[in-house]
């Protein structure tokens, strides 16, 4: 069992608790120890958010690496969604939905229509139903479907 907390992510196997996060003997294990969301793929790696940036663990081996990309690098991660194609859609707090493919390269980067507002940017949850569409909470402005066609939430 995995959990997210204010100083690291813990795993729990039944007996102890393994803890993961960076300090002056190992800096750069994550980006940040306060975890807001993790989520795994289909490639048994977890997707781990935090107040700065996303880290990528790999369950085989335990080694993480970050996600250097410059719009989630030291944005605060609200939800991570892995779809089922493997993407991962990602909530952040500064820079609205942003997609990653399967190898953490980003493939899109997504607000809501109206995009004048600073608010619009901020995205809280996301979400795949079971018909496979994407949908995206935004703080202060709603629920949005992403519409593959244009592609574009609305």
């Amino acid at each position: 069992m995995w959990f997210g907390t204010k100083d690291g992510l813990c795993r729990f196997d039944g007996y102890r608790i393994k803890v993961f996060r960076s300090n002056t003997s190992n800096p750069d294990l994550l980006t940040n120890n306060t975890i807001q969301c993790i989520t795994e793929d289909n490639n048994n790696r977890l997707w781990i958010g935090t107040i700065k940036g996303i880290n990528i663990l790999d369950k085989n081996n335990y080694s993480i690496k970050p996600i250097k990309d410059p719009l989630v690098r030291y944005d605060r991660i609200n939800a991570i969604c892995i779809d089922r194609n493997n993407n991962a859609w990602v909530a952040t707090n500064s820079n609205g939905i942003v997609c990653f493919d399967s190898q953490g390269h980003r493939c899109q980067y997504l607000l809501k229509p109206s995009e004048e507002s600073a608010v619009i940017k901020v995205a809280t949850y996301i979400y795949e139903d079971r018909q496979g569409r994407i949908w995206a909470l935004f703080w202060n402005n709603g629920i949005a479907l992403y519409d593959e066609k244009k592609p574009s939430f609305f």
